[in-house]
């Protein structure tokens, strides 16, 4: 089969239109697909880390960092993607490994939790951890002396909420 007749399938014509090379894709207006909330689910399905971090922050006082981290190769696109969750969620986006890998966290609370509410219902890979880091993150803001735990409990507690 020759490539032009398999792009008269309407299958393949899509997916032709979001492989198309950078200069078509303004043309046929598809310049930020990568905005659409079941792709960017997909993203974070494949490549997203949700985790809850023991926190030293004084001697003997411990205290939980809930987060969620994904790491890249910094291309243009990926940029795009991270700045975008960045500014919509409050995370971080930055360089590491020497301007390789392009990171983005997302660690603040009220944010943390805007984030899994919008897209706990699209995954379905890392369903299951979001719904279990949404809920921890829940019970513990409910704590109200956090101070006083020290961090055999802070582990307890995590693996209570089969996070660890």
């Amino acid at each position: 089969m020759r490539y032009g007749k398999l792009v008269e399938t309407k299958q393949m014509e899509t997916y032709q239109r979001v492989i198309a090379p950078k200069g078509q894709l303004k043309e046929r207006g598809l310049k930020e697909v990568w905005k659409a909330p079941k792709y960017l689910a997909g993203l974070i399905d494949g490549e997203g880390s949700f985790s809850a971090l023991i926190i030293e922050v004084r001697p003997r006082t411990w205290y939980l960092q809930f987060s969620f981290t994904m790491g890249l190769l910094a291309t243009e696109e990926w940029m795009n993607i991270a700045n975008h969750f960045a500014e919509t969620y409050g995370g971080r986006a930055d360089f590491r490994n020497g301007k390789r890998y392009y990171y983005l966290d997302i660690t603040r609370a009220d944010k943390l939790l805007k984030f899994l509410d919008d897209y706990i219902p699209l995954l379905t890979i890392r369903r299951g951890d979001a719904e279990a880091l949404r809920k921890a993150l829940l019970d513990y803001t409910a704590i109200v002396d956090k101070a006083k735990t020290t961090k055999e409990e802070w582990e307890e507690w995590l693996k209570a909420r089969k996070l660890r």
